[in-house]
């Protein structure tokens, strides 16, 4: 079987593959160096490896918001990321460029389940109107017309977090809100992340401190491919 300058032969009851070199072809050992695939490989059995399984591009990512963002009362508000190049921004990273800053969403670039987490921190000096019994929730979603806004009749929902306040969000006390999930999607979906207010005013993440971007991210990788 002929592929380019390589061919597959069957010698002295065993497989070789055999590699071009002017008019004569030379029997090459897979251990002669590396080997580099410009298409496809596929395998119909198992890889054993006795070295590292290297990935470039592999999906992962870590952005932070943009702390300057507000959110309004009764609607879902969706969370802004931080510039890129932030220079508070520690540790941000998004392998594979997947992200749209501009639109504010992951792109899956293929087949496979993903996990994500959110963390949101909020403190009285910004929703000093927090109160007990008040609710702040969260949704993780596939914006399937790339509005950039959660709409319920077209939108699917990944994951809904919903948070009740016990008590009154005092001056200097913190509230961080978490939401993890993991969901399949397809190659194109946009991840979108939002805020639903259920104060009665408008709240803010904590934006008191230089740095502070650290408290507020978005992150995510791919568990698998399909």
């Amino acid at each position: 079987m002929s592929g380019g300058k390589l061919v597959f032969g069957h010698h002295n009851g065993e497989d070789r593959l055999y590699k071009r070199f002017g008019k004569k072809w030379k029997y090459v050992a897979l251990t002669d160096g590396d080997w580099n695939v410009s298409k496809d490989l596929n395998v119909n059995n198992n890889i054993n490896l006795s070295g590292k399984l290297i990935t470039k591009n592999y999906p992962a990512f870590r952005v932070y918001i943009d702390e300057t963002q507000t959110w309004g009362h009764a609607t879902y508000n969706t969370v802004q990321f931080d510039d890129k190049n932030d220079s508070d921004a520690v540790n941000n990273y998004d392998n594979g460029s997947n992200i749209d800053y501009t639109n504010d969403y992951f792109i899956a670039p293929c087949n496979g389940i993903y996990h994500f987490n959110t963390s949101i921190l909020f403190e009285d000096y910004q929703s000093e109107e927090v109160d007990a019994g008040e609710l702040i929730s969260q949704i993780l979603y596939i914006d399937s017309n790339g509005s950039g806004a959660y709409i319920e009749a077209d939108d699917q929902i990944i994951f809904i977090q919903l948070t009740t306040h016990h008590t009154d969000l005092l001056a200097d006390k913190y509230w961080t809100s978490y939401m993890t999930a993991e969901t399949k999607l397809s190659a194109g979906d946009k991840v979108q992340w939002a805020v639903y207010n259920g104060t009665g005013a408008t709240i803010e993440p904590y934006n008191a401190s230089s740095n502070d971007v650290k408290y507020n991210m978005f992150t995510g990788h791919l568990v698998c491919a399909l």
